[in-house]
């Protein structure tokens, strides 16, 4: 088949991403890249933070589509279109099939750093999570029993892969169910509905919300705390991710728009920001403390930048939508 082959051109093409950072249009490096809603096409984002661009499209190769891309740029995750099994973009070493997985996979969680993945397979209601991402690719650990009747409405794994958390859709309970590749680990229980789940990066650290009640739980295998979060003034929580580095949890609602940047030491006040969007959560850049809170469908695309007083800026696209190639 061609797939192999299509995607090694993608790969070369990606690998020029740094050469089109200094170009003069490019005003800058690459800090990221953002899949087109409309097309499943990738397009880099080209600057830095405060002065950035979305990019022109980059060629894909036609036998398959993009699902989503590593939080610090290092691979890009797609679906053969023709027998949907999962391969891995990787700009330096080309394309790589992940091995042992089944194909048809419904969806695609990753993990904060992008170093482990969780495959859904919705007939038969179960999870494969591959960790080690990109460069040594673990055999996939499958999840036999997704204790829920239902799909999971949301989930999200650990960077090291040991952990799995997945929580009904909205409506449903407020229970979330820790697994590991042994089997149920813990249960949590939520004041409601789970809204939105995330680990800490490189942690078992884990954040959840449901509605405006947050919290902190400190080892979510076999916790030793909660903390809870204040999420006063932003709304029914639906988005939610934490960085170690500057010790700060971000909160997003869709419904509100508005963003929380909350200082885990306390040191700061919470930080209170309008998006002016619908945001569909936090979404790491290369640049660690840079998230895209909003997709690409040919306009603007907005990201939080947490590098020093948060602050939430607007991107618009380098190539007007109807001149895209």
């Amino acid at each position: 088949m061609n797939l192999h082959r299509n995607l090694a051109g993608f790969v070369a093409v990606l690998a020029t991403s740094a050469a089109m950072a200094q170009a003069p249009r490019a005003q800058g490096p690459a800090i990221g890249f953002v899949i087109d809603a409309r097309t499943n096409r990738i397009h880099p984002v080209i600057g830095v933070p405060g002065a950035a661009v979305v990019g022109a499209a980059v060629d894909t190769p036609s036998e398959a589509t993009a699902r989503a891309v590593s939080p610090t740029g290092a691979y890009v995750l797609a679906w053969s279109d023709t027998d949907r099994l999962p391969a891995l973009w990787l700009p330096s070493s080309g394309a790589h099939p992940l091995e042992g997985l089944m194909p048809g996979a419904d969806r695609v969680a990753l993990s904060p750093e992008g170093t482990a993945a969780a495959f859904y397979y919705a007939t038969e209601n179960r999870m494969v999570v591959v960790s080690g991402l990109p460069d040594h690719p673990s055999s996939p650990a499958e999840i036999n029993q997704v204790p829920l009747a239902v799909a999971p409405g949301t989930w999200a794994v650990s960077d090291d892969g040991e952990l799995l958390m997945c929580a009904s859709s909205a409506g449903q309970t407020g229970a979330v169910v820790v697994l590991g590749t042994t089997g149920e680990r813990n249960r949590l229980t939520l004041s409601g509905p789970v809204t939105a789940l995330a680990f800490a990066p490189r942690t078992h650290d884990a954040l959840a919300a449901s509605g405006t009640d947050v919290v902190l739980i400190r080892d979510a295998g076999r916790p030793t705390g909660w903390i809870p979060l204040p999420a006063t003034g932003v709304g029914p929580v639906s988005a939610i991710a934490g960085s170690v580095e500057a010790g700060k949890v971000m909160l997003a609602s869709a419904e509100s728009g508005k963003v929380a940047v909350l200082s885990l030491d306390w040191s700061q006040p919470p930080a209170l920001l309008d998006c002016h969007c619908k945001p569909e959560g936090f979404f790491q850049m290369n640049e660690g403390a840079v998230y895209r809170l909003s997709g690409y469908a040919g306009g603007t695309v907005h990201i939080l930048d947490i590098t020093a007083a948060p602050r939430i800026l607007a991107l618009p696209p380098a190539v007007e939508p109807d001149k895209e190639p």
